[in-house]
């Protein structure tokens, strides 16, 4: 009977500790899908189309590129 009564608490422990894992990683999901606030425009390199921040694009002739030696390649 003693073991019958471990047995149901180990498998009680066990459901909750799934379930608490479960919410802790559809939390980190919904966290990671969202987007992020004060979002900076992203913008492709017109030579390898990689996507940049705005505030990292070399703009040249109006074209963003992610590095200076892409912006030099393309003139």
């Amino acid at each position: 009977m003693r073991l019958l009564m471990w047995l149901a608490l180990a498998v009680l422990v066990y459901l909750a500790l799934r379930k608490q894992t479960q919410r802790q990683a559809k939390e980190t999901k919904s966290q990671s899908t969202a987007a992020p606030s004060g979002g900076e425009q992203m913008l492709p390199c017109a030579v390898c189309q990689v996507f940049i921040p705005e505030s990292e694009a070399i703009i040249r002739h109006g074209q963003a590129y992610c590095c200076n030696d892409h912006a030099d390649r393309a003139q």
